[in-house]
């Protein structure tokens, strides 16, 4: 079974943590926050490109190994914990698409204990609804998909 490390990117000054993830690989993982902040679409981005521009780098510790079935409800544990502690980049509702192998992709949407609950802090945290992040994130697939094709087809 794949091990699955859960992480922290902590600020390099004031050391508190900002946002929470979990990968297998976790210097590929770091590298690809680095790569993509240029893009600058949500906070955590924009965090890292000023980082960046500063010539440093978040600090990025791990909290725990744990096996693939599990690393999804530890993640969330986690992204709980230290929202309770203070602010952190992470949206306990969260609506986003990964990349799997073969082209396969899957969209994945946390939720809290109940689907009202999980409306309200979407809007909260966002200003949208749970459906405006799903179709954010189909959007976002979709493109994905057209780029992937257009690049093989040299369109």
């Amino acid at each position: 079974m794949t091990k699955v490390f859960i992480y922290v990117l902590k600020d390099p000054e004031s050391i508190e943590v900002c946002y929470v993830g979990k990968t297998s690989q976790p210097k590929t993982r770091l590298f690809h926050h680095i790569s993509i902040s240029k893009l600058q679409r949500n906070p955590r981005e924009i965090w890292i490109h000023n980082l960046v521009s500063k010539n440093t780098l978040p600090v990025m510790e791990i909290i725990e190994e744990c096996n693939q079935n599990d690393s999804r409800e530890r993640e969330c544990f986690w992204i709980d914990h230290f929202k309770q502690a203070g602010e952190i980049f992470n949206s306990r509702d969260e609506a986003w698409v990964e990349r799997r192998e073969g082209n396969l992709f899957r969209l994945d949407i946390m939720v809290t204990d109940n689907h009202e609950a999980a409306l309200r802090q979407a809007k909260q945290n966002t200003g949208l609804t749970m459906s405006d992040l799903i179709r954010r994130a189909l959007d976002k697939w979709l493109k994905e998909v057209e780029d992937d094709y257009r690049t093989k087809n040299r369109i």
